[in-house]
């Protein structure tokens, strides 16, 4: 729509909003204008459409009172474009105001989906089990509600956190509640989207051949309807698991498939995304330059449509560009842009990736103390985590630089001081305790301490044992 119509409907909407009779329709069009906006990304426009209704409320008009239901529809899109802002806190704030309006309206439908987005924002900012909780009190509301399709919703969601957690065999649960609904309903693409999660779990699972047939599953129902942004995602996921094979050309192959249905829809973000991918297909070829190519046009498109986390994620990729080009501090120096974005974002898990990342590159570079202060960053954010293969590494990390440095006391007491939260937590069988475990036997036998070590080994093995049964 050219800026002067666009101009004209914000204008038209000020006014129409004024009038009794006509206020529900102008309201009506107004969600859908700025549904349209929000989902395309299109702050700008987001933003005006917004500003109408929130000067509305400053001037007192009745009818946006900040009880009533448009308010508090007002409120839920508000908090989906400071999401995307990443201003989650505001968000928040905004979506918990929405629903306690819409509990005193006993709007149930609408506090549902309050919760809901509330638990969306603590899991972008890394906040898992509460993330699970809201989602949790959501689904409780839905499945009083009895509608199918949003108790779908909910259990997917609910799935992707258990996932996110590590808790695979969990989460498959929840996404195959989920998809018992969505196979009585007649939504393919809500379909498509739980076959697609399944299929990352049996990827991350190793199962790739499970992940293929659900990847190919989700792929057939969304080329029938046309959905071209979920094309786009099942082709990234095929690619990634072909990439994860070491099949480098079928997964570039795929990515580059992606990339093409991107750009016919015109999606900037998942344009952005297949770049990124291509690119690290590229890293892993080592054809660097081309690879720095597609990051840096992926990093223009992702500052173009402002979303911090996803900047800091490509910052990141070029990172390691520059760290295989030998060039360590251009390579700290992105790693370092990627920490802070993710800190002021409160996104603990990257902020975690990007610390264990940038303690690499400083141990690279022989700056052990600067490394291991970055690596044990990372080790206690990944503590307030659960089931992150990072965990491991970092273990793995710190014991290299204290053996290095000839003070293995000091590596026992970081691993005990690791493990010290998993205390009565030990029939959750998390792979990365038992690995861990074993990693905390190593050190105590190298340090002498048999009795210690043999324990750790005695729990390790209990571990992997029920891990097999199950």
């Amino acid at each position: 729509m050219p800026e002067h119509i666009f101009s004209a409907l914000l204008e038209m909407l000020y006014h129409a909003l004024q009038v009794p009779t006509l206020q529900v329709a102008a309201f009506n069009l107004w969600e859908q204008w700025i549904g349209r906006m929000v989902d395309r990304w299109s702050r700008h426009r987001a933003g005006l459409l917004l500003g109408v209704v929130r000067q509305l409320v400053e001037e007192g008009e009745p009818y946006l009172t900040r009880m009533s239901d448009p308010y508090g529809q007002y409120l839920f899109w508000k908090a989906r474009f400071l999401e995307q802002e990443a201003r989650f806190k505001e968000a928040q704030t905004a979506l918990e105001e929405a629903e306690q309006i819409f509990e005193h309206l006993g709007n149930q439908t609408d506090r549902a989906a309050s919760l809901h987005n509330i638990a969306l924002v603590y899991y972008s900012r890394g906040d898992l089990q509460q993330a699970l909780h809201y989602h949790e009190r959501a689904l409780r509301l839905k499945e009083q509600l009895e509608d199918p399709a949003d108790v779908a919703v909910s259990l997917n969601n609910i799935g992707a956190v258990y996932m996110a957690q590590g808790e695979l065999k969990l989460a498959l649960r929840y996404y195959k509640r989920a998809l018992a609904l969505r196979q009585q309903g007649g939504d393919p693409v809500a379909l498509a989207a739980t076959l697609h999660n399944m299929a990352m779990i049996y990827g991350q699972l190793g199962d790739a051949v499970r992940a293929l047939n659900y990847y190919e599953q989700a792929l057939i129902l969304c080329q029938t309807v046309g959905a071209p942004d979920e094309i786009a995602l099942i082709l990234n996921g095929i690619g990634g698991i072909y990439s994860a094979q070491g099949k480098k050309e079928e997964a570039l192959g795929y990515y580059r498939q992606a990339l093409d249905v991107c750009e016919q829809g015109g999606n900037t973000g998942y344009i952005a995304t297949c770049l990124d991918n291509i690119g690290t297909i590229y890293t892993s070829r080592g054809e660097l330059n081309e690879a720095l190519k597609h990051h840096e046009r992926a990093l223009a498109l992702y500052q173009g449509i402002g979303s911090p986390s996803n900047i800091a994620i490509c910052l990141s990729n070029i990172a390691s560009v520059y760290y295989l080009q030998g060039n360590l501090e251009q390579a700290s120096g992105y790693q370092k842009q990627a920490l802070s974005l993710s800190q002021e974002v409160n996104d603990t898990l990257h902020t975690a990736y990007f610390m264990f990342g940038l303690g690499s590159f400083y141990y690279a570079q022989e700056k052990f103390g600067q490394s291991l202060g970055y690596h044990m960053g990372a080790l206690v954010l990944l503590q307030q985590l659960e089931g992150t293969d990072t965990i491991r590494h970092t273990f793995t990390s710190i014991v290299a630089l204290y053996q290095q440095q000839e003070a293995l006391e000091m590596a026992l007491e970081q691993y005990d001081r690791a493990l010290k939260n998993r205390e009565g937590q030990e029939y959750r069988f998390e792979p990365d305790v038992a690995d861990g475990l074993e990693l905390l036997g190593f050190c105590h036998a190298q340090a002498g301490e048999f009795g210690k070590s043999l324990t750790c080994y005695s729990y390790a093995k209990r571990f992997r044992e029920v891990l097999l049964k199950n």
